[in-house]
Parts: C-alpha cells; structure tokens; sequence
C-alpha cells in the first residue's frame, strides 16, 4: 500500500513538471514572437546571478598594472632554445578545403545561446539558417585560400566575469573573457 502510493506521488509529481514545462515554453515562445529582446533578456538573467560591476577607474588600473609595463622575460630560458630548435624546419601544413559535412559537423558543436562577439549573432541563428551553410562554406574557403583573414573576425568583445559574488567587487576577483565573431569560431572548429 505504501509503495503503491510513492509510486503514485512520483507519477503525479511527474506529470505536474512537465505540465509546468510545457506552460513556461508556451510562454517563452509567445514572447518570443512577440519581443524577442525581452525574450533574451528573461534567458539571460536565469543565468546571470549578479548585477554588480566594479568600478570602472579601478578597473583600469588593476588591469593597466598586469598588461601595461613591459617585462623582458629570458630569452635564453632551456624551452625557448629547445622549442626554436624544432621549428627551425616545420613542416607545411596541407592546403584545407571546408567542406559542406565538416560545417554541419562544426555547427553541432556550436551553442546556441552562449554570450556573442561584436557580431552579436547568436549560434541558434547560424545553425538553423541553413540556407547560410553553403554561402558560409565558400567565404570560408576564400579565406583560407588567400591566407588573409579580414580584422572583423578576429576582433572580439572582452566582458569581465565576477569569479565569486560572495567575494566583492574588487577588480581582482573578475577574469576577463573575450567572445569572438560566431564566423571566427565556426572556421576555427572546422
């Protein structure tokens, strides 16, 4: 008796999730067709768990201090020699062809709502506009096959993580991350 009413109890337990699934993506499709902004918005704070930024001055100066006083490392150091010793002749890679299937491949891999570049084109996009694919193939390969990448794709947008809430909003307990064009990405993956 008392298992048959667990068994129940989980069952209806069950059933009222994804009823509650159901209603939450009826409601995020509908806002979705209607304000899509809004939409995004909604995913986005899900995710994030803070709002708090650091001071902008101080910011700068933390980071200034890392990145901004050149430092003469040793050049002579055991791996630099050893590491010069064997690429005094590398060997050239082969010449690559993308193809069709090794997009669709790379797109798999691809997510759909990671934080975009300064394209601000979200991977759901790329993937599901297949019409895209063979177009994208194309100035892939051009790309590769005149060996000059344009300055747009390899241009990315720094955003500052906080590492731990509970810590602060000293610069120091933020890493930075760099989001990079979705075309950048998809022709680093293939």
């Amino acid at each position: 008796m008392l298992e048959e009413l667990k068994q129940r109890l989980t069952a209806t337990a069950a059933k009222i999730k994804r009823y509650e699934d159901r209603v939450r993506q009826y409601q995020q499709n509908r806002l979705f067709e209607n304000n899509q902004k809004r939409f995004y918005e909604e995913i986005q704070s899900k995710t994030r768990k803070y709002e708090e930024i650091p001071d902008r001055e101080e910011t700068k100066a933390f980071w200034k201090d890392i990145w901004g006083q050149a430092t003469e490392h040793d050049r002579d150091a055991p791996w630099i020699t050893r590491v010069r010793r064997e690429l005094q002749r590398p060997n050239k890679q082969e010449d690559v062809e993308i193809s069709a299937e090794m997009m669709k491949k790379a797109l798999v891999k691809l997510p759909n709502w990671k934080a975009p570049g300064p394209d601000a084109v979200q991977g759901f996009w790329i993937k599901n506009l297949t019409n895209l694919h063979s177009k994208l193939v194309d100035h892939l390969n051009e790309c590769l096959g005149t060996d000059h990448i344009p300055a747009w794709m390899t241009t990315g947008r720094t955003v500052l993580i906080q590492k731990d809430v509970n810590k602060g909003q000293a610069p120091g307990k933020y890493r930075p991350i760099t989001c990079l064009p979705i075309v950048w990405r998809i022709l680093t993956s293939t």
